[in-house]
């Protein structure tokens, strides 16, 4: 059992960089395609707030569970040091397949309108879909010089 610890240690330790590099550039994204969006209401910025921190906690919990994926599928924990474009590839379509069942429910449910000017593609809003071709690469060009290599 003592050579999982320190495994289970560098997994926690990168999947928590991930997650505050998660919260930083999601939040981003989410501020920038607030106008994508109808809102109403008697207080539109709490309306606004609740709808960028309830996006927040669905981007960063899938750009974690990505990331995990990746490290499963790549078993190494510290892909972001070698293995870039196969651990992003997972995380981006993991992502984007989240991002788009994600919007269709939030449309077909009625709890995100969208605005007359929002880019769609098969009824959903185009920039939640781009976000998560675009992130994954942002988040592991901002994560990748934090996690340290394994020691082999």
């Amino acid at each position: 059992m003592r050579g999982w610890l320190p495994v289970l240690a560098r997994i926690l330790e990168h999947t928590l960089i991930v997650a505050g590099s998660a919260v930083f550039v999601h939040v981003l994204w989410e501020l920038a395609q607030l106008s994508s969006y109808q809102f109403s209401g008697s207080d539109l910025r709490q309306a606004r707030l609740a709808f960028v921190l309830g996006r927040l906690r669905g981007d960063v919990g899938f750009s974690v569970l990505g990331f995990l994926l990746a490290c499963v599928t790549l078993r190494d924990s510290t892909w972001l040091t070698r293995e870039l474009r196969s651990g992003v590839a997972i995380m981006a379509l993991f992502g984007f397949a989240f991002a788009a069942v994600r919007e269709w429910l939030a449309v077909h449910s009625g709890t995100a309108v969208y605005a007359e000017t929002t880019a769609q593609i098969l009824g959903m809003a185009l920039s939640p879909l781009i976000q998560w071709l675009i992130v994954p690469v942002l988040l592991a060009r901002l994560v990748a010089p934090l996690i340290r290599p394994a020691r082999r």
